[in-house]
């Protein structure tokens, strides 16, 4: 199915509908030639009808006609798409073939002709009026963001603290990217900096873009500010030679335009010290033409963008010079906010932890704009004392009609507004769920979307969740997606006004003559005539009375859900089971079923079947004719075997039995040649037949927890593998050919008796290897004379070996500088032995490893210059000086790029300092340290560490941090810490950590000394041990 004609909220199901017309005009079925007429006009006069809904749908100037129109159409195509499937099923044999067609009477087209020839005559007018408010439409004028940009900036609680802290990244990078979601104050912060340092640049421009700007017209604002602040009437002439220019070229494409303007501002500002601010950028394809124009002179120009999108801030995190600040606000903020704003207009009343527990959550951060809108609003109200009741018509109907709101509905929209009309869809559908839900599979959701026509392969629909992540409209976290509250709020208006879900069975759009999605949760049930043209039926509420659900009402649904309901019982699903056009089928946690009955074989079209957490012990012979089938998930029930039957499932890729009562994988199981995921984990298994091995698509498989012994040779033929579960099993080894599958990228070893791992000499992408903490020690990398036995957490290499392979695979097995066992995704490297500078063969052989382990006699600066920039993707880095440098070892600017994790074993304190612009991305410094004097004039200079966020030191267990010379150190360090912009996270010898910088929360004094002393009590304790 082509992306363009699927089902979107704008044009209904008449992407599908003429997709199926043009299918039933081909030679596959044998229709008599008056009905091929009818169809081909029918298709003829809805092909202008589906451009024109998605050319109008989402303008905000339409009238009413023009509404009920479009409202009208896609009622129309919803009618048609479950018309045209029936009709289709009616000219099946039962070989899958098709009859020929004696009459027509008996066809829907003839019944839809009439509505068809209506909807297409008012086409052609709502052309002519969709055409009239494109041409007329006036631009924006206001951002809807400018009303509070000029306000008392002390009114956003911390802003004078954030302002401080851009600035200071700013003095140790060339750029600052300002990220955060919709209604963080980015602008503000951003127009906060602007109006501090502005003064001291030659030249200096603030512009805004919008979600699709007309570059050349931000090309030649840029131009005009820059040269209005220099002075002297430069911006005119500069601008009449532009002009002279372009007006030479007539007709020039937008891009030779553009290439003018870059021209006049890089050639005005190659000798100019410059400030330019490019406020909220949405795509980069639009910052790379903005950078183009910014030449870059040595003179100390600085640039700031906002953003809300994360996949942007990203890639500017992979720029030399660039720092990324993440705008975040607290609940204590957000409710300090609206207190002062409440305070204005409301006696006596105490809603300000309740707005501000509305405008975020745990995962979010709470959005002050939202504050500052919701709080007006509650004190423009009529319902104080009320709070609960204004509240709900808030969320459920009153964001789009609430003036107050107004400016955060426009901020909020903005992103949405910016979308493809298929991710809309997409978005939209979300809100099926209550936000107050513990979250969204990231997996089930994308299934939901290919059940209802979105989108037509989990491919493409995983790339919509991961764009609408990047734009930080979802929140991804293990897993499960999650929507900000009050953009659900909006984006739920939105959907009822469109009928495109009907939240309970009320208040929907009086456009709405039938329900298409429903969601309850909520008790009683809708009557059975709205239900008859449901698409999606989601219920939400686990008391939510289902004993009233007319289940053999839903005539052409397509997705049912209905988790972790007391109330669904083995009856209900016989009804279930004759919904024929059902697609997904979800019953998760649905306590009270214990068996599937037979007649699941009539789900001809079902694609998705959950019933993992269910009481049933058997599943039927007739799954076995479920030909459609793509994912079946029986985890956590009572199930002891697969049926033979299921071998006929074709097109099944995805099998989860979990924690069932399995004790066998079939041999039968090469049959299912589409599987991709296989999951048998703490089942009990014992053994995988050798027919796993012609499983050619698989690339997931686990075993973990079971009592599998040993793996087959034939898993070496997994070309596609690339994540191998075996962790807490019996397995003592793995097969030799292991090392040959070039796809296979994470192995889980732990909990097992593996003790030797074989890799192949040809580049190979493993990047992880997880392994068990205690047993890592003893574990083998062999490929034979590449890689030798490893000591402590790391893999150890030999010169020797070094010159085996040039391009060296290395495993990861731990994040050994964080304080937790966590797989990076790097190549850790430890390189064997002691030397006296960096090894020959470690920089021809081993340059593009992400993590060095190295002990060195003497870091010399041309091995210094070698970490820091021929080592383009080092991430970690520990250097263990055997020999006390005669002088700290200064690290300065200009390398480092994607460093994070620096550890250092100095023996005595104090071998390193930090200049300006060092390592720009450094999060982690740790240090480890014996004992040794101090000078008094010892500075670190970690406030040029611009990313920052934690120190630990280390000392030897047979010293303290009270030994000579390191309690200077970290007192040295303390105050230095007061002072950086970050919050830093202080740890000394594992003991409470302590927070400082001015992005942290201050510790008094008397807080202080308490840490200290229990500090000095708990290494007194400990020299007592035996």
């Amino acid at each position: 199915m082509e992306e363009r004609l699927a089902v979107t909220a704008a044009t209904g199901a008449l992407g599908p509908v003429l997709l199926k017309l043009a299918a039933l005009l081909g030679d596959e079925y044998k229709l008599q030639e008056g009905t091929r007429r009818g169809i081909q006009s029918i298709k003829s006069e809805l092909e202008p009808v589906h451009h024109l809904l998605g050319k109008l749908w989402g303008r905000l100037d339409l009238d009413v006609a023009c509404k009920d129109w479009m409202a009208e159409a896609r009622e129309l195509s919803y009618d048609m798409e479950d018309g045209i499937d029936g009709f289709t099923l009616s000219l099946e044999h039962g070989d899958g073939g098709f009859i020929q067609r004696e009459t027509t009477d008996d066809s829907p087209f003839k019944e839809f002709m009439e509505r068809v020839n209506d909807v297409s005559k008012r086409c052609g007018k709502m052309q002519k009026v969709g055409d009239a408010i494109i041409c007329n439409r006036s631009k924006l004028t206001t951002d809807p963001r400018a009303l509070f940009l000029h306000k008392d900036a002390s009114e956003l609680m911390g802003m004078e603290r954030r302002k401080k802290s851009v600035m200071q990244f700013l003095q140790n990078n060339e750029m600052v990217c300002i990220l955060g979601s919709a209604g963080m104050g980015k602008t503000t912060l951003a127009d906060l900096v602007y109006e501090t340092i502005g003064d001291e640049f030659q030249c200096r421009a603030f512009v805004s873009v919008h979600p699709s700007p007309n570059m050349t017209e931000i090309l030649g604002t840029i131009l005009s500010q820059v040269t209005m602040s220099a002075g002297s009437g430069t911006e005119q002439n500069i601008i009449n030679d532009i002009s002279i220019s372009l007006s030479d070229k007539s007709g020039t494409e937008p891009a030779a335009e553009q290439n003018d303007f870059i021209k006049g501002i890089s050639n005005f500002l190659s000798d100019k010290r410059y400030l330019v601010i490019i406020d909220d950028i949405w795509h980069w394809e639009e910052w790379e033409v903005i950078r183009k124009a910014l030449p870059k002179n040595n003179l100390c120009c600085k640039l700031i963008m906002t953003t809300r999108a994360r996949s942007l801030a990203e890639k500017c995190e992979t720029e030399q010079g660039a720092h990324v600040y993440k705008q975040k606000f607290t609940v204590g903020e957000a409710a300090k906010l609206s207190a002062m704003i409440l305070s204005k207009s409301v006696k006596g009343t105490n809603a300000q932890k309740q707005i501000a527990n509305m405008c975020g959550g745990s995962e979010f951060s709470f959005c002050p704009l939202a504050v500052i809108c919701l709080s007006s609003a509650w004190a423009e109200s009529h319902h104080h004392g009320e709070y609960n009741t204004w509240a709900s018509h808030i969320l459920d109907d009153g964001f789009l009609s609430t003036p107050s709101l107004k400016p955060l509905v426009q901020s909020l929209c903005l992103g949405f507004d910016d979308l493809p009309v298929q991710l809309k869809t997409c978005l939209l559908y979300c809100t099926i769920y209550p936000p107050k839900d513990d979250g969204i599979n990231r997996g089930c959701m994308v299934r939901k979307w290919i059940a209802e026509g979105f989108v037509s392969q989990v491919e493409v629909a995983n790339s919509y969740l991961e764009v609408l992540v990047s734009r930080n409209l979802l929140v991804s976290r293990n897993a499960k997606c999650t929507i900000h509250p009050i953009m659900a709020a909006i984006l739920v208006c939105k959907a009822k006004e469109d009928n495109f879900i009907a939240y309970g069975w009320g208040g929907n759009s009086s456009h709405a003559k039938q329900i298409r999605r429903l969601c309850l949760n909520t008790y009683g049930c809708p009557d059975e005539d709205v239900l008859s043209h449901t698409r999606s039926f989601v219920v939400s509420g686990y008391q939510c009375q289902l004993d009233g659900v007319p289940f053999k009402a839903f005539k052409v649904l397509r997705v049912l859900e209905i988790r972790n309901s007391s109330r669904l019982e083995n009856g209900h699903l016989v009804d279930i089971c004759g919904l024929i056009w059902l697609k997904y089928l979800d019953l998760m946690g649905c306590g009270q079923i214990t068996e599937l009955p037979r007649e699941i074989g009539r789900l001809q079209n079902l694609e998705t079947l959950y019933v993992a957490g269910t009481q049933i012990s058997k599943l039927p012979t007739e799954i076995g004719k479920l030909q459609h089938l793509e994912t079946l998930d029986v985890s956590d029930t009572m199930v002891t075997e697969l049926p033979r039957e299921m071998k006929n499932l074709e097109r099944l890729e995805t099998l989860d039995v979990c924690r069932t009562k399995v004790t066998e994988l079939p041999t039968w199981i090469e049959k299912l040649q589409s599987l991709k995921t296989l999951d048998v984990s703490r089942t009990e298994v014992t053994e995988l037949p050798r027919e796993i091995g012609k499983l050619q698509h698989l690339e997931t498989l686990d075993v973990s927890r079971t009592k599998v012994t040993e793996l087959p040779m034939e898993i070496k033929n997994l070309e596609r593998l690339e994540t191998l579960d075996v962790s807490w099993t019996r397995v003592r080894e793995l097969p030799k050919e292991i090392g040959k599958l070039q796809h296979l990228r994470t192995l889980d070893i732990r909990g097992t008796k593996v003790r030797e791992l074989s890799c192949s000499r040809d580049p190979n992408p493993l990047l992880s290897v997880v392994v068990d903490y205690d047993e890592v020690e003893k574990l083998i990398m062999s490929p034979p004379g590449v890689i030798s036995s490893s000591g402590g957490e790391e893999v150890i290499i030999s010169s020797s070996e070094a010159k085996c392979r040039d391009d060296l695979s290395i495993l990861i097995l731990f994040n050994h500088f964080r304080w937790r066992c966590e797989v990076l995704p790097v190549r850790m490297l430890r390189v064997a032995g002691r030397h006296m500078k960096v090894p020959q063969w470690v920089k021809q052989h081993l340059w593009n490893v992400c993590s060095l382990d190295i002990r060195l006699c003497k870091l010399v600066h041309e091995d210094l210059e070698f970490l820091k920039t021929q080592m383009p993707n080092l991430q970690a880095l520990q250097l263990r000086f055997e020999v006390l440098p005669r002088e700290a070892v200064a690290i300065t600017g200009g390398g480092f790029p994607k460093l994070e994790t620096f550890y250092v074993d100095g023996r005595l304190p104090r071998v390193i300092t930090f200049g300006e612009g060092a390592m720009p991305k450094l999060k982690h410094l740790e240090f480890k340290f014996y004992t040794g004097t101090a000078s008094q004039d010892y500075y670190m200079g970690i406030k040029h560490l611009g990313s920052l966020e934690k120190v630990v030191f280390r000392c030897s267990e047979y010293y303290t941090s009270d030994g000579p010379g390191i309690r200077e150190t970290i007192d040295v360090l303390r105050k230095e810490a007061v002072e950086h912009p970050n919050k830093i996270t202080l740890w000394v010898n594992g003991m409470l950590p302590q927070d400082f910088g001015t992005g942290a929360k201050w510790i008094s004094l008397a807080d202080s000394a308490i840490v200290e002393k229990r500090e000095k009590l708990f290494w007194a304790a400990r020299k007592r041990l035996p």
